[in-house]
């Protein structure tokens, strides 16, 4: 199930990413969400680990599962403030 997760969201970063600007997106902060997303910190948010070189991924630890929903929270927040089309649609 996590991994599922983690897959859409990446799946999504990167449509956003890839999509031509239209009004007021910013392409460059979708970039570096996409980036920011596929660090190991991130991941663990997710409660999974990288294993070795590939974008394998393993269950991790569950230290702290309401740390680690802020985070997702706020990442998503503002991939989608950066994915909006205007400013009224992102909130």
């Amino acid at each position: 199930m996590r991994q599922t997760i983690f897959g859409l969201a990446v799946n999504i970063v990167q449509s956003l990413a890839s999509s031509p600007a239209h009004g007021e997106m910013d392409s460059s902060v979708l970039q570096r969400s996409l980036q920011k997303l596929q660090t190991k910190e991130m991941v663990a948010y997710f409660g999974l680990t990288l294993t070795g070189s590939s974008t394998d991924l393993a269950r991790g630890e569950d230290e702290s599962f309401l740390t680690n929903v802020e985070e997702i929270t706020k990442f998503l927040s503002e991939v989608l403030d950066a994915g909006a089309t205007s400013v009224g649609e992102s909130k």
